[in-house]
């Protein structure tokens, strides 16, 4: 085993997600995501972490991955959760966190 591994997790290939699996993490985690999707590392978001780990038997790892995942529009669990099986309302666009706007290059222009 590694960090943040479950032990019951064998390494071997891990199974498929579902769809009600994906719904539950998404449900809990969501709102401590970044505007990209990157789960924002709080102690609470630790502890909710490990505590799907511990209900899924699956790593710390899969489910910080799973919740980015589905929070990428082109990711086929986002997708599915969004335009297919889960039928949900897809989130909002979101804005670019204000140190990445700060960094995009600004447009050349001529003053001629």
């Amino acid at each position: 085993p590694y960090p943040g591994s479950h032990p019951s997790v064998s390494m071997s290939r891990p199974r498929p997600w579902v769809l009600g699996d994906d719904e539950v993490v998404l449900d809990r985690l969501e709102c401590m995501c970044e505007p990209g999707g990157s789960l924002i590392q709080s102690d609470a978001s630790r502890h909710i972490v490990a505590e799907l780990a511990a209900q899924f038997g699956r790593t710390e790892i899969a489910i910080a991955s799973r919740i980015e995942n589905l929070l990428n529009p082109t990711h086929n669990a986002h997708v599915r959760m969004f335009y297919g099986a889960g039928k949900r309302v897809p989130p909002t666009p979101r804005t670019a966190p204000t140190k990445l706007a700060a960094a995009a290059p600004t447009p050349a222009v001529s003053v001629e």
